[in-house]
């Protein structure tokens, strides 16, 4: 059996959100490596390995949400477009915002999905699933 680890970012300040986040995909999961940042400036901290992210390694998927304090989640994506390494990382965006088409349909982007955050508890656990399966997905690639 492959013992590789998939590295996921989660950009995500709803700490509500990131437990219920983490207890889904780490569930039965052991291949998941979860690393979770709470605003938009430590995001880009993080990809560009600055401060106190000097040895982050580079994530296999970023989980996105758009409305982030200090730096938003369409400013993280800005700032990564072009940047060797950092714009081919596959990003779901995962946000209570409605869909921007403009993001998700420009090619600059790597985004694989784009979901709205669903309300209801069975869908939102299904949403989380949804994107558990697509980084078992990434572990054959």
């Amino acid at each position: 059996m492959n013992k590789k680890k998939v590295e996921v970012l989660l950009v995500e300040d709803n700490p509500g959100d990131v437990t219920l986040i983490r207890e889904i995909l780490l569930e039965n999961a052991p291949h998941i490596s979860l690393n979770v940042i709470m605003n938009g400036e430590d995001a880009l901290n993080y990809l560009f390995r600055k401060e106190e992210f000097s040895d982050a390694t580079v994530p296999a998927l970023m989980i996105l949400d758009l409305n982030l304090p200090k730096k938003s989640g369409k400013e993280i994506l800005e700032e990564i477009k072009g940047e060797k390494g950092l714009c081919e990382i596959p990003i779901i965006i995962y946000s209570s915002a409605d869909i921007d088409e403009n993001i998700f349909t420009n090619k600059k982007y790597n985004i694989k999905y784009y979901l709205v955050k669903p309300i209801a508890l069975e869908d939102y656990i299904s949403s989380i699933e949804f994107i558990k399966s697509y980084i078992s997905k990434l572990m054959t690639e």
